[in-house]
């Protein structure tokens, strides 16, 4: 295995997924990166791939397939694996006209490894780390906006390594991953502040966490996942975001579940508390723009779910509408070779991102201008909503086959749950459902978290109401008091800086 170049930069497909280029045995692939999964996936054919003499089963929206598990030569950059297993899902085909995924999650939930049952099965980030020691055992992820009028960059996947106008984040606290106990269900999982949320009134909303035996009952375990587009909440959490919106109604979509819809002049704020750090969300990121629905009609970007009965292992989903205001940086500590340790050394910082006074600016500006996500790759044809459907992946139960040792896998991957309806509706949906043996529900069944009281609907406004100057910089501190948090917005302009 050899490096030199340690940051990747990603392409941006209407804000709902993104993706990096990768190449096997020499061909190109352009392949989702996710961190809620752990194994490489490749729907075209990889040249002299080598058979690795089991198999694995992908699961999809529609149909699905078991495919071979394969080995070739992997680069990303300049960073090489000689033998790098794979799935080989050849005919089948991800949302946005990508080739395949890539996982980046913990090697202990990886299918590929699992049935290799060796360390040479191991996913590509493990082979990295544990073959180089000069390499430190730690991703970045930066994740851009398509449609942001100002800085429309793609994002950076770097690899023991961070961008330079954003290496503030290795001073930033360290929050350790907690550990779920679930084989194959170790995800990239930290706990948020007590009362982590402060809503569109400006006031904390209160938060119990639901985790089977969690040990911090006032504080929500919270995964990140760059594969999944809207990040998931309780509902009672939805509802202090989103119901007192006029105009908004909450809909039950069979085989999709609760989702609010909203006029998309209505401006909102919402902060998350890490550490005591504020992370101002972006309005276009609460406010999401769905085409097919209209200039006037978008959805709320963080979605309702709740639980079946059994075992919760999270409190919420915090996919990209969240993460294109954070930098991620997860630290794997000694979650490699598929180590499954009752204390993990692993940790995860983050660094906000989102001027919070900008960023009413630039929602102004796009939705008064209409202005709709765009891919950063123009080969793919990324606006094919039937494609998005159909080719979406979802995710079931694992079961052993016939080879020992070995495990037929539905794919924890990018996987939608997303139905002929949505089509016709325009709201392209990509996040993966039932990643764990926690799974998502309609909201009133067993298992539903109650609804928390709605806020008072004048902490909206519309885009042609005046904002007091610096209003959206001042959030609520753990300890109630009104402070503004550093901005690192003037420091970083686009993700190219880096490279210049």
């Amino acid at each position: 295995m050899s490096m030199n170049t340690s940051t990747s930069n990603l392409s941006d497909v209407s804000n709902i997924a993104y993706q990096a280029n990768i190449t096997m045995n020499g061909e190109l692939f352009s392949v989702v990166i996710d961190t809620g999964s752990s194994d490489l996936i490749l729907t075209n054919e990889v040249p002299g791939a080598v058979d690795e003499h089991y198999n694995e089963t992908v699961t999809f929206a529609v149909g699905g397939n078991t495919g071979e598990v394969r080995s070739g030569t992997m680069e990303i950059e300049d960073f090489r694996i000689e033998s790098q297993y794979f799935i080989d899902a050849t005919g089948q085909q991800f949302p946005g006209g990508a080739d395949g995924l890539v996982g980046l999650g913990p090697s202990s939930g990886s299918q590929v490894r699992a049935g290799g049952n060796s360390a040479s099965a191991n996913p590509f980030l493990d082979q990295i780390f544990l073959s180089n020691d000069t390499v430190e055992n730690y991703i970045a992820v930066l994740l851009g906006r398509s449609n942001d009028p100002d800085d429309p960059y793609p994002g950076d996947l770097s690899i023991g390594d961070v961008l330079p106008e954003l290496n503030d984040i290795l001073n930033t606290t360290k929050h350790s991953v907690t550990t779920s106990g679930i084989k194959f269900s170790q995800h990239w999982q930290i706990l948020l502040d007590e009362n982590g949320i402060i809503g569109p009134n400006g006031k904390p909303i209160p938060i119990t966490s639901q985790v089977t035996n969690t040990t911090n009952p006032k504080n929500a375990t919270v995964v990140f996942d760059t594969g999944f587009s809207l990040p998931q909440v309780p509902r009672y959490i939805a509802d202090a975001l989103y119901a007192d919106i006029p105009g908004t109604e909450l809909k039950n979509l069979s085989g999709v579940g609760e989702i609010y819809f909203l006029p998309c002049d209505y401006e909102m704020n919402a902060t998350f508390l890490f550490g005591g750090i504020e992370f101002p969300i972006h309005p276009l990121d609460l406010n999401f723009y769905s085409p097919g629905l209209g200039t006037s009609n978008c959805v709320g970007g963080f979605q309702p779910f709740s639980y079946d009965q059994g075992e919760v292992l999270y409190d919420m989903v915090l996919g990209m509408g969240f993460l294109r205001n954070a930098y991620l940086l997860v630290n794997f500590g000694n979650l490699l070779n598929a180590s499954t340790p009752e204390t993990t050394t692993a940790y995860i910082q983050l660094l906000p991102t989102t001027n919070a006074t900008e960023a009413a600016a630039d929602f102004a500006q796009v939705r008064k201008s209409g202005k709709k996500p765009k891919s950063s790759s123009s080969d793919k044809g990324t606006d094919d909503l039937e494609s998005l459907v159909n080719n979406a992946t979802t995710s079931s139960q694992k079961k052993k086959n016939s080879k020992g040792g070995s495990w037929v896998a539905a794919v924890i991957a990018v996987g939608v749950v997303v139905l002929f309806l949505l089509v016709l509706l325009g709201l392209w949906w990509w996040g993966r459902r039932n990643r764990s043996k926690s799974k998502s529900t309609n909201v009133g069944e067993a298992g539903s978290i109650p609804a928390y009281p709605s806020n008072d609907a004048t902490q909206y406004r519309l885009l042609d109401e005046p904002s007091p100057q610096g209003a959206y910089d001042l959030q609520i501190a753990p300890d109630g008091a009104y402070t503004e948090p550093k901005l690192y917005g003037t420091e970083y302009k686009t993700a190219w800086d880096a490279h210049v």
